[in-house]
């Protein structure tokens, strides 16, 4: 009607020539600017008209429509004429109910003129909650539903239908799912068992209203933002291009024959051997695949302390019992590895460097034995090596058979770990180096540093041990391909065509450094990478009052260490890296190495430091992303993900090269012969260096950050944080003594009282190892003991990880019903539900 309609735009054009005889440029005519008719245009009559049809009402709001014709018949007839009266009668018409019902079953055309009396009485009479509501839809074909062979609740129950739509969705269990039956009677019952069950479990999930409400809110917000991207990507996803369709082997040309020949001459060099590289293999040919760990050597094991006062063995004093490497052994450690609950070890090795050079195969299951690149990139499990000493303990009871039986129990401790994802393997192919294992500040029992009968043989302030190891997985596996399409952008086309050429150029020499100008966020646009930096407010409440400028860029790193790390393949399956901004990360609470450096970088540029960014590759991650500041005469790189700092001199630093620099200003590539960081010049001003993005050619313009104003933060409820602490403690405790089923499990309630003590300094020192006054009150405190025990440090995602991590130390497995056991859970609340857990367990074995 006329009351309701709204004006249409209509554009037009006309190739009607028009030609005047005055200046006027006419239409269609050809006419030029310049004096010799130089660069002739010609326009054409254009334009838009705005208009709208619609029924008029007159003064008493009736409709001005043409009347109808009242034809007198049968039943069908009437429903077909719009005459209600023959269809339901007179008192029919009366009731607007019925009128309203007939006109629904009558499926006459609300759109036609004939029935727009009838329409606008049915739609004014029901006020707001009409009878005839405007429809958002039309029927192609109005007598659909009585040629419908069955009605949609029963396609929903079927199992056949069901299975088929789940798998056009690309549900993770049935995506790959081949050869469904025709008939649903022979589709097995418990097909969607575990679909079901993963559901209930996440509606279970939703519903806690503890701690976990806020990791519920933040889950359900990561699966919108999931859904989002994956909807973006998708189409993507399906492009092929020619060379994924064809397989072609390239035409050889000279340059590639010449290496071939020179190949055959070249001097052979037995002792350089070279790791050949391996074919990939088509998922559908794998059959039997394996995880090849080996494990070359270990250097600066800790060693056993032995009791000088009635058995205590804490960390304190030197081992006077136990002679140096040249006589009985100080440590017999060796490797064990955890991966999808299979456990194998190395032998044991002597003293506290010992070499193995072994290789431990380990079977590696996919999800529902899908081997596609889609798939793998969604395994979440984690490959746990493990260093522990080889304890024999002397359980003869009878001293005079003791020069003829010998009666042993074996033991091992943990020393030490070391986690590396699967998809760290996975994406890079394999892990080749050596490794700092990640050792509890406190360690009972055992000592770190010389000997002092050794002299120098070991350094005198190392405090660290290292792995040396080297993964792959067998038969190579075919990667993900990477996103190659060009994605939607608001950026300046000058300035990503500069990028583009910036970074071929810097390739075509140096093909092995990944430089980065652009990323894609989580809208799915490509975003030039320095506006993610700019200077961010980090939470006023973890600083102390007496904290020094140092202290607190540790106490920032370690917030930023605590909020949990899930790799981008697993959030966003499939897809490419993608990067969120800082308030998306910590609502996400979830992110990758670049999200962590991006976050800590800006928490440092607050702190008015001068930050980089940098791009490399990093052990065990592969292609990472590390911070660095300037410090007075010497550069830090921090490890956002661990919150450790190093020295760039510091030769077990875990950045093993360095391909450019970034910040909110510009971009610096590295053009130097090294990448390793101790080797490098840091002097960005020198251009035989650093080759910078921006230029006096090109210079920055200004540039705006993508970055929040600033950042919100909530505080941690207290109260539920207990509650959280106490359930963990308790789920430790009962998985404990499930894992000891066959022994009677105690627990020494002091000894966890003392422990409980311990872990808020350990806190405080921000992980590092307690003061003399703390150690000597353990010293005391088990005296009568022979104790071996460890503080873990992680941050909190969910509770099956923190399960897992305890599971691997191997600490129950005491044989015995003589040992007792003391575990004790501390977690320190951060602000935004940032939680850092500290889980300390012991086994103690009373002194004879």
């Amino acid at each position: 009607t006329s009351q309701s309609v709204q004006l249409e735009n209509l554009d037009f054009s006309s190739d009607h020539r028009v030609n005047h005889g005055h200046e006027g440029v006419g239409s269609g005519v050809p006419f030029s600017f310049g004096a010799k008719n130089e660069g002739t245009e010609t326009l054409y009559t254009t334009g838009e008209l705005r208009c709208s049809v619609a029924w008029a009402i007159n003064d008493q709001g009736e409709l001005l429509v043409p009347p109808s014709t009242q034809e007198q018949g049968n039943m069908f007839y009437a429903m077909r004429k719009m005459d209600p009266v023959t269809a339901i009668g007179a008192a029919g018409v009366v009731d607007i109910q019925k009128l309203a019902k007939w006109f629904e079953d009558s499926r006459l055309d609300p759109n036609d003129p004939a029935n727009a009396d009838l329409v606008y009485m049915l739609k004014s009479k029901g006020g707001e909650s009409a009878l005839l509501g405007p429809k958002e839809f039309f029927r192609l074909e109005q007598l659909q539903e009585e040629f419908n062979f069955c009605d949609d609740e029963a396609i929903d129950e079927n199992k056949r239908f069901r299975l088929i739509y789940l798998r056009d969705s690309e549900v993770t269990e049935f995506k790959n799912y081949k050869m469904i039956p025709l008939l649903d009677r022979d589709i097995p019952r418990d097909t969607f068992a575990e679909y079901e069950k993963k559901k209930r479990e996440e509606e279970k999930y939703k519903e806690e209203k503890d701690i976990e409400s806020h990791r519920a809110a933040v889950s359900k917000f990561m699966q919108r933002v999931r859904e989002q991207v994956i909807r973006r990507f998708r189409l993507l996803a399906h492009q092929r291009r020619l060379e994924d369709v064809i397989n072609e082997e390239a035409v050889p040309n000279i340059a590639l024959l010449g290496t071939s020949v020179l190949k055959l001459t070249e001097r052979r060099r037995p002792l350089r051997v070279e790791r050949k590289e391996r074919k990939k293999v088509v998922p559908q040919t794998i059959d039997n695949v394996k995880i090849l760990i080996n494990i070359n050597r270990a250097v600066y094991v800790p060693r056993r302390v032995a009791a000088s006062r009635g058995g205590a063995m804490t960390a304190r004093e030197p081992d006077k019992a136990v002679k140096n490497i040249v006589g009985e052994t100080q440590v017999q450690p060796f490797i064990e590895v955890m991966f999808q609950d299979v456990f194998l070890h190395t032998e044991v090795g002597d003293g506290p460097n010992p070499s193995y050079n072994e290789e431990l195969e380990m079977p590696f299951k996919a999800p529902n034995e899908d081997y596609t690149p889609g798939n793998l990139q969604t395994v979440t499990d984690n490959i746990y090596l493990n260093l522990f000493d080889q304890v024999l303990i002397d359980i003869q009871e009878d001293d005079r058979q003791r020069g003829t039986t010998v009666h042993q129990r074996i033991e091992k401790k943990w020393l030490g770990g070391l986690t590396i994802p699967f998809s760290t393997v996975y994406f890079n192919g394999k892990i080749d180096g050596t490794f700092k294992l990640n050792k509890p500040p406190v360690l009972l029992g055992y000592t770190q540093g010389p000997d002092e009968e050794e002299g120098t043989s070991l350094r005198s302030n190392e405090e660290n041990t290292y792995l040396s190891v080297f993964m792959t997985i067998e038969p190579p596996l075919q990667p993900p391909e990477p996103m190659r399409e060009r994605f939607a952008t608001t950026e300046d086309e000058k300035l990503l065509q500069y990028a583009d050429n910036w970074e071929k150029t810097l390739n075509a020499k140096f093909s092995d450094r990944e430089y980065k100008t652009t990323v894609i966020d989580v809208n799915g646009k490509t975003v030039f990478v320095t506006r993610y930096f700019k200077a961010l407010e980090p939470p006023p409440d973890i600083f102390g009052s007496s904290d020094t400028e140092v202290k607190k860029m540790e106490v920032v790193a370690r917030y930023v260490s605590m909020i949990p790390s899930v790799s981008d393949s697993v959030v966003f399956p499939g897809l490419c890296d993608i990067w969120s901004t800082c308030d998306q990360f910590l609502q996400m609470m979830a992110g990758d190495e670049e999200e962590h450096a991006v976050l800590l970088a800006n928490y440092f540029l607050y702190m008015k430091k001068i930050t980089w960014l940098i791009i490399g590759k990093g052990i065990p991650e592969g292609p990472t992303a590390y911070v660095m500041t300037e410090q007075e005469n010497d550069y830090w790189i921090w490890n956002a993900g661990t919150g450790e700092h190093f020295s760039y001199r510091d030769s077990y630093c875990p950045l093993q090269s360095i391909s450019c620099l970034i910040n909110a200003e510009n971009i610096w590539a590295n053009v130097q012969q090294y990448e390793k960081p101790a080797q490098m010049n840091f002097d960005l001003s020198q251009g035989a260096s650093w080759r910078s993005f921006f230029t006096r050619s090109f210079p920055n313009t200004g540039i705006a950050s993508y970055q929040p104003e600033r950042l919100y933060y909530k505080p941690t409820n207290k109260n539920a944080v207990l509650d959280l602490q106490e359930k963990i403690e308790t789920l430790l405790k009962n998985k404990i003594m499930e894992w000891r089923s066959r022994l009677i499990t105690r627990w020494n309630r002091h000894c966890t009282q003392i422990m409980r003590k311990l872990l808020p300094v350990l806190e405080e020192n921000l992980g590092h190892s307690p003061g003399e006054q703390h150690l000597a009150e353990l010293e005391s405190t088990f005296s009568a003991y022979k104790v071996s025990g460890f503080p873990i440090n992680m941050p909190y995602n969910e509770i099956n990880p923190i399960v897992d991590a305890v599971f691997s130390t191997r600490v129950h497995a005491h044989d015995t019903s003589d040992v007792e056991f003391a575990l004790a859970v501390y977690i320190h609340p951060y602000p935004n539900d940032v939680l850092s857990v500290w889980v300390y367990v012991a086994s103690l074995i009373r002194s004879r």
